[in-house]
């Protein structure tokens, strides 16, 4: 491999991928720098798939913190009408109706909650399988290029922190 490419392809992370690739010479690629291309390529896949699950991860712990506060806010009102309504009715028979009540709101409030995570869980595994598919057809793409010999289309790589 030339020492200049092999000088451009080892600072491609500092300089930037699109930059390293725009400062080699010809158009045409030799089996070396198509394999380091190919090897970078896959490597940016890889850290794009990172960079979403860390996503994901971060927003259903944020989305399992809110509900954890809506769960807890909706606890303390019910628990305040429960001792309101048990002062104001003594009776064993009102009680236990007004319990019961509260225990189908309660299953019905706790169902939504898990309604809206598995809901948040699909939309997060459709977009994943999105991205794995735009991968793949990228790569075949970017693959086919390479082995042409020519330097692929800068929009066939990953884009970053996205």
């Amino acid at each position: 491999m030339k020492k200049r490419t092999r000088e451009i392809l080892r600072y491609a992370f500092v300089l930037g991928i699109f930059a390293a690739l725009t400062m080699i010479q010809a158009n045409a690629l030799n089996g070396v720098e198509a394999g380091s291309l190919m090897h970078q390529f896959i490597i940016a896949q890889k850290s794009e798939i990172k960079a979403f699950d860390h996503r994901k991860k971060f927003e259903l712990k944020e989305l399992k913190a809110s509900q954890d506060r809506r769960l807890h806010e909706f606890e303390k009102t019910e628990k305040e009408a429960r001792h309101k309504y048990f002062e104001t009715h003594t009776k064993g028979e009102e009680r236990r109706a007004y319990v019961q009540e509260f225990i189908k709101r309660r299953d019905a409030f706790r169902a939504s909650l898990v309604d809206e995570r598995t809901r948040k869980n699909s939309e997060l595994e459709t977009s994943l399988k999105s991205i794995k598919e735009d991968q793949a057809a990228k790569f075949k793409q970017f693959k086919t290029e390479v082995q042409k010999g020519d330097i692929p289309a800068k929009d066939l790589w990953p884009k970053a922190g996205i």
